[in-house]
């Protein structure tokens, strides 16, 4: 069996969209386990982010307005998405 070293060095020598699928297929076979750690914080964070928006902590923002200001700062580094 080859080594984890020589799995990822033949890896890295694959075209972009195969490494991708590889890091896909490996990142999916991962979430099959349940992080109660990660589950819990993620419920907590989530519970105070609520509590924020109910004390009015926060500033809600519509999605339109997150896509102005994404494409606003895109503009301003000079990066383009395909589309635009």
């Amino acid at each position: 069996m080859a080594s984890t070293e020589d799995v990822l060095a033949s890896a890295l020598e694959l075209p972009a969209r195969a490494r991708a699928r590889i890091a896909y297929e490996l990142l999916r076979s991962l979430d099959d386990q349940t992080d109660v750690d990660a589950t819990q914080e993620w419920t907590s964070e989530l519970s105070n982010r609520l509590q924020q928006v109910k004390n009015g902590e926060v500033e809600l923002v519509s999605l339109d307005e997150v896509k102005k200001r994404m494409a606003q700062r895109r503009a301003e580094r000079g990066i383009a998405l395909k589309g635009e």
